[in-house]
């Protein structure tokens, strides 16, 4: 389980950082 809970949390910062990226480029593009 723990193994489970830290991919979880791995994926969970990985959709964060490429929310910012989409955020960053979307500025980019405006």
């Amino acid at each position: 389980m723990d193994v489970l809970n830290g991919f979880k949390v791995i994926l969970f910062q990985g959709k964060l950082r490429m929310v910012e990226i989409f955020k960053d480029e979307k500025l980019l593009v405006c």
